[in-house]
């Protein structure tokens, strides 16, 4: 790294007055060079150049001059050239940005835009390139954008703009092979540039601008790749990251994406555009999904590649208790009832350690989660942590603890098909009491799953029913078979299904999802059930692998020991529902330690679907992350 690369030079810096551009002024006016700060903000550039004198060895040179108009681009350029300030070092970061549908946009003004951003820069480097390949210096730092590499609706005219920049930058570093002048391409994300982002529409959308990167070490990063001779660098491991998984999203799935969840309804009001409460909501939880989930990615990546585990899935079971007595759930074990739930401090200090550990995703179940009166609070607290969340719940209280559930990410709405099957299943009313639940999450805005345990009752008209329920309501389904908990002898008990049963329940939902519907289950989850190469046992044992000469690809190997926990109501720790009540306690040594308990299981897979499909996902399938991220953002035929 070589920071003597400013001593003596002349450097040129527009959008100099704030964000970004003020503390790359900031930094080098620590240099004994000529600064040259330019912004159309007279007053205040001349502030700043005080300023930057007073606490920095740079001389410091301001220009005044609006670069949206090229006439006084021309003007400022000839300027320089008379009074031998014609840059070393050339860095364009000025930029403006609007928001809003393109064709109601105020054309002057998008016009303007396009020439700051877009046409401004490269008049520049046009002007100023051959003097720095005749001196056989030059530097070059344009700020680009992630924005340019994502077309989202309502920004068209910034992030193509940046998109233009992001592709031109790349493109002149190419030509500039083999000489001693380099351009590198900056491309920050959401950063906490307070005039930037002015606009009271705009800054609605952003939230709170606090928690951007800081626009001071967005510049230290710009300048290391200029004394680096770097072409190309993103600010922000998450931005890295969601970089990273956009190669991998299909080109429609993208867009879909963007147009869906980028302020899809606008109004005008008294000017400025303002869009509805709902979508307002589901605006800032889709940023957390993206924020949360960019990290889960990494952390996913780094245990694939650096074999570093990392509970990234936590689930609580927040209580015990329900109202309903479904035949076939595990929590139905009466010795188990004089349990006492965890107290809401408990909670709070599980969560910290948990998130301290890299926990981004939280899954609340029970019992009924929504019989205690602290869930609300329970939600908020990891809301407000960052960690996505989600709730499995019978429905029966849905309406009556609405506003303690809007922060959830997703909740999964327990229903079993027809009313008939699922009264039976569930009691008598259970059924109007889930329709009840689904119409309120709607209005909520909460996306949502519905999920139904397929027992020997079931046949395909359930499975048939909840598709099209699941259309009407615009959710995703699945359905699965009672958890094969080691405990119980009898599946019969449980009223588990045959054989026959469960191969008509995977045919059918992928003739589903073949047919369009939002089907969660995966063909290739499906497929391994279907292969499952030891039929007369629903557990792959380490045992068995060394005795046993199974197929290839018959089976994946489980990471819920290393990659998820599960909190019983006693803080009993344990890697999934197969192993309930097999763990040490969190509340005396710790969740660490009772989760790092888990990483030496004797099993190695089970024949449940869901447990398959999660160890799908957690080893980075390529074919399962594109059906998840399919059905995440609603890409099906029948609710699209």
């Amino acid at each position: 790294m070589n920071q003597d690369i400013y001593t003596g030079k002349k450097i040129l810096l527009t959008g100099a007055s704030s964000g970004i551009g003020l503390e790359f002024a900031k930094i080098l006016s620590g240099y004994d060079c000529k600064l040259i700060i330019v912004s159309s903000r007279r007053q205040v550039l001349e502030e700043i150049k005080e300023d930057l004198q007073r606490a920095g060895k740079a001389k410091v040179f301001s220009y005044a001059a609006d670069l949206s108009d090229l006439g006084a681009v021309e003007k400022m350029c000839g300027y320089f050239v008379d009074n031998n300030l014609a840059p070393d070092i050339l860095i364009n970061d000025a930029a403006k940005v609007s928001y809003g549908y393109y064709h109601k946009l105020d054309w002057e003004s998008e016009y303007k835009q396009i020439i700051l951003n877009s046409i401004t820069p490269i008049y520049l480097i046009r002007k100023f390139l051959p003097e720095m390949i005749k001196n056989n210096f030059g530097k070059i730092l344009n700020v680009g954008s992630v924005a340019g590499n994502m077309p989202s609706p309502f920004f068209s005219t910034y992030n193509s703009t940046k998109a233009f920049i992001n592709s031109f930058s790349q493109a002149l570093s190419g030509e500039l092979y083999g000489t001693n002048v380099q351009c590198a391409t900056l491309l920050p994300g959401k950063t906490n540039s307070p005039r930037f982002f002015n606009q009271p529409y705009l800054k609605e959308r952003t939230g709170d601008s606090s928690n951007f990167a800081s626009p001071h070490e967005v510049a230290k990063y710009g300048l290391k790749l200029l004394e680096r001779g770097k072409d190309y660098g993103v600010y922000g491991t998450r931005n890295k990251i969601t970089q990273f998984i956009k190669r991998f999203v299909p080109r429609k799935i993208l867009q879909h994406v963007l147009r869906k969840h980028c302020y899809s309804e606008l109004l005008e009001d008294n000017q400025n555009l303002i869009y509805n409460k709902k979508n307002r909501s589901q605006f800032y939880r889709n940023l957390r999904q993206i924020k949360a989930g960019s990290y889960i990615v990494y952390t996913l990546l780094k245990f694939k590649f650096l074999k570093k585990p990392t509970p990234v899935c936590v689930t609580f079971q927040i209580t015990k208790y329900c109202n309903l007595k479904c035949f076939y759930c595990y929590a139905n074990a009466e010795k188990f009832k004089d349990l006492p739930d965890f107290t809401y401090e408990d909670y709070t200090r599980l969560i910290d350690e948990a998130y301290n550990l890299g926990c981004r995703w939280v899954r609340f179940l029970g019992g009924e989660p929504l019989t205690r009166e602290d869930i609300g609070k329970m939600i908020d607290y990891a809301y407000n942590k960052g960690i996505l969340t989600e709730m499995n719940t019978n429905g029966y209280f849905v309406k009556q603890k609405a506003q303690q559930i809007k922060n959830l990410d997703s909740l999964v709405i327990s229903i079993d098909g027809a009313r008939e099957t699922n009264d039976k299943c569930r009691g008598q009313g259970a059924y109007d009491k889930c329709l009840e639940a689904i119409e309120v999450a709607k209005d909520l805005g909460i996306p949502i799953r519905l999920h139904g345990c397929f027992t020997k009752y079931h046949t395909q008209a359930d499975i048939d029913h909840l598709a099209e329920l699941a259309v009407k309501y615009g959710a995703a389904f699945n359905f699965s078979a009672p958890s094969p908990v080691i405990w119980a002898d009898d599946k019969r008990m449980y009223g588990h299904p045959s054989q026959q049963q469960v191969a008509m329940l995977h045919q059918r939902c992928a003739e589903l999802k073949d047919q369009g519907y939002p089907v969660t289950t995966t063909r290739i989850g499906a497929e391994y059930v279907k292969k499952w190469p030891k039929p007369d046992s629903d557990v792959i044992t380490k045992d068995d692998l060394k005795n046993l000469n199974f197929p290839k690809k018959s089976y994946i190997p489980c990471l819920d020991g290393k990659l998820c926990a599960e909190i019983d109501v006693d803080g009993m720790v344990y890697p999934c529902a197969g192993h309930w009540r097999g763990g040490i306690n969190a509340k005396e040594v710790g969740l660490e330690k009772a989760w790092e308990n888990n990483f030496n299981l004797h099993c190695v897979q089970c024949n449940y679907l869901s447990n398959i499909e999660q160890s799908l996902l957690f080893h980075l399938n390529s074919k399962t992350l594109i059906e998840v991220v399919s059905y995440m953002f609603g890409r099906t035929k029948k609710n699209n």
